[in-house]
């Protein structure tokens, strides 16, 4: 009887030896897999922050030139830029582009909370997952 006792307490041990190599297995992956979002996560933010710079110097560029050709338009007519009408244009068109700045800013700011939401999503999930893996390997015993 000493015999089957004692075979049963190496299955015993190799099964939760096993279980713990399983174990040490998926946590090594699930950090590999959290170092990939975390990287995916930092590069979205990043082509983020630069589509909104792009779009921003765009609409200032923009700007730029619209107010460029009415001054030469002004210009050739012969109306003074600084007062009347012409100022009224300039400062309508002014006002226009710090709107659509506002707006590009304001869809960059929903995108980073988005952005935010799935790491926060992420986390949650992993650790579950690893509530999960420490289940698992207790209830091999």
């Amino acid at each position: 009887m000493g015999d089957l006792s004692t075979i049963g307490t190496i299955g015993k041990v190799m099964t939760a030896a096993s279980t713990a190599v399983t174990t040490g297995s998926t946590i090594a992956s699930s950090a590999q897999q959290r170092a990939s979002q975390k990287a995916q996560l930092v590069l979205s933010r990043s082509q983020s922050s630069l589509a909104q710079a792009e779009q921003e110097k765009e609409r200032e560029e923009d700007l730029s030139r619209t107010l460029a050709r009415q001054g030469n338009w002004y210009a050739a007519k012969g109306v003074d830029q600084g007062s009347g009408s012409a100022f009224g244009i300039a400062s309508a068109a002014q006002a226009q582009a710090e709107q659509d700045l506002g707006a590009i800013r304001s869809r960059a700011g929903l995108a980073a909370e988005g952005l935010n939401l799935t790491e926060q999503k992420n986390r949650r999930s992993r650790r579950l997952g690893s509530l999960g893996s420490l289940l698992k390997f207790g209830s091999s015993w």
